[in-house]
């Protein structure tokens, strides 16, 4: 094993941080762009036209 990755048996520790970190912004990430998306499809929804506040002034 060693012969054919020998850089991610010396550097486990580090792998696995990394793996951690990665992992850890790709769940921020996710969770903004829901955050972001619910509100932009609230938005869309409330402001069409026969929604709550729909209108021409929107689009």
């Amino acid at each position: 094993m060693s012969a054919l990755i020998p850089n991610v048996l010396q550097m486990k520790a580090e792998f696995i941080q990394a793996t951690w970190e990665t992992l850890y912004m790709t769940a921020i990430s996710a969770i903004v762009a829901g955050i972001l998306g619910l509100g932009l499809g609230v938005l869309l929804v409330v402001t069409q036209p026969g929604g709550i506040f729909g209108g021409p002034a929107v689009l």
